[in-house]
């Protein structure tokens, strides 16, 4: 995979979610749970992902395993662009399919905001939809950085978690 997947760590996501579901490395929401756990560490989602089902599968060998797997064929690749790119950038060609590349990547990761999107927001309740809006909002518009969203978002859920099983717990419904 890090081999043919092209655009970065997030382009990468909607492959490793649809290898973890067909090979039943994971439950579509085991896989929900990772790529929003990854996605708030530290380094590149996919990256983290590969480590997380290789160490889940296999344990720390099998967690240095995927990310080499993962790690390697990028890498090799980059080293091999980076010596040829500085004589071939202004080629016509290569500048076409680079533009290809881009609106490619593009689509997968809109691909995958949507397919996520979909499936994380389908029957939370209106808390989630909200979460979401205001992220998208805050993050798109007003260029606060993830890491403020998402440490936000842990907090609200914490919140509205302990609000919810609160009130449940007087006899009030709970979403």
């Amino acid at each position: 995979m890090g081999m043919f997947t092209v655009g970065g760590g997030m382009a990468m996501v909607p492959v490793l979610q649809d290898m973890t579901e067909r090979n039943k490395w994971m439950t579509s929401e085991e896989t929900l749970d990772c790529i929003a756990v990854c996605q708030s560490l530290p380094g590149v989602v996919a990256i983290n992902m590969a480590t997380y089902v290789g160490s889940k599968k296999r344990g720390p060998l099998g967690a240095l395993c995927t990310t080499c797997g993962i790690l390697l064929p990028s890498l090799i690749i980059i080293i091999l662009v980076a010596m040829f790119m500085g004589r071939i950038d202004q080629n016509a060609y290569v500048q076409g399919a680079l533009s290809g590349i881009r609106a490619a990547a593009a689509g997968l990761i809109g691909w995958a905001t949507w397919s996520m999107g979909k499936q994380v927001l389908r029957g939370k309740g209106w808390f989630a939809w909200v979460l979401a809006a205001v992220s998208f909002t805050v993050v798109g518009f007003f260029g606060v950085s993830a890491v403020w969203v998402i440490l936000g978002g842990i907090l609200l859920g914490i919140a509205y978690n302990s609000f919810t099983s609160a009130k449940a717990a007087k006899g009030g419904a709970k979403e």
